[in-house]
């Protein structure tokens, strides 16, 4: 990628300080939670759909080791 045109853009002073704020309010909340992964095993078709991809794709993603997966046949079961 090449390098992007620089542009110069003015901003209320005053505004400029609250979006600071905000953004530092932000980074302290994101900092603070504690965000965990879903702990939940899908089918094929589920996983399918949330990805908006076919089951065919989970498959393969599985065998790859794209997609974590467990157990056989209809049991099987796909994690995000």
């Amino acid at each position: 990628m090449g390098e992007q045109p620089r542009m110069m853009v003015m901003v209320d002073e005053s505004r400029l300080n609250a979006m600071e704020a905000q953004l530092r309010n932000l980074c302290r909340l994101l900092e603070a939670s504690n965000i965990k992964p879903k702990d939940e095993w899908l089918t094929a078709a589920q996983a399918a759909e949330q990805l908006g991809v076919s089951t065919q794709t989970i498959w393969r993603k599985a065998t790859s080791g794209e997609i974590e997966a467990k157990g056989t046949g209809k049991a099987r079961r796909y994690r995000l």
